[in-house]
């Protein structure tokens, strides 16, 4: 409707604010939903791992198969991993190999991996990172992304996640994950559902 830069950002962040529920970080809350949000949609007792692609058993086992990735990490968040915040919003959690979970750490994304960026091997992940970290940064007035080495409340690599969002496009998995997160907590990554919206603002100044 003609709204560009900060009129659209602040549109967009009352839209996706508005109907908002959302779940506890517990597992009855947002654990139970990852088994249905990324779901393997040949086999629904599977869930899909986010940095390898793999099939894994969906049932939770204590993090012994897969635990919560924060794509935008829980230590650069400024909350707790507790009760319903930020670090309990669905989209910006995924399913993660433990391991690999541990080895990305809190570090930014970037396009090599050393102490302080990490680089997901999986290209069909960069895309879903990128736009998750879009929707964050919307959805929460606190939070920005930068080109920088981020410090509590940033994430980044800013212009990497840009390049991503254009090379890794919208697929079908990450249009039926929108979906099932509207359903269990009531909003939408609008960067899934409309990706030219990028066009219209500078997401610096989210």
């Amino acid at each position: 409707n003609g709204l560009t830069e900060s009129a659209l950002i602040q549109r967009l962040r009352v839209i996706i604010n508005t109907g908002y529920t959302g779940k506890n970080y517990d597992y009855a809350g947002s654990g139970e939903a990852l088994w249905d949000t990324d779901k393997d949609p040949n086999n629904s007792n599977n869930l899909i791992e986010m940095y390898t692609g793999q099939s894994r058993a969906g049932a939770w086992d204590s993090g012994a198969t897969y635990n919560r990735e924060h794509i935008f990490p829980q230590s650069l968040l400024g909350v707790s991993a507790g009760g319903v915040n930020a670090a309990s919003d669905l989209h910006n959690l995924k399913p993660a190999d433990p391991n690999i979970n541990s080895s990305r750490g809190n570090k930014f994304y970037d396009l090599v991996t050393n102490t302080e960026s990490y680089y997901p091997t999986r290209a069909e992940v960069r895309g879903d990172i990128a736009r998750i970290l879009y929707y964050m940064v919307i959805m929460y007035d606190e939070y920005s992304l930068v080109n920088t080495i981020p410090t509590v409340n940033q994430m980044g690599k800013l212009e990497t996640l840009l390049l991503w969002h254009t090379q890794d496009p919208v697929d079908a998995f990450e249009l039926r994950r929108n979906d099932r997160i509207y359903y269990h907590q009531g909003n939408r990554n609008p960067f899934i559902d409309y990706p030219e919206l990028i066009n219209y603002l500078n997401i610096a100044t989210a």
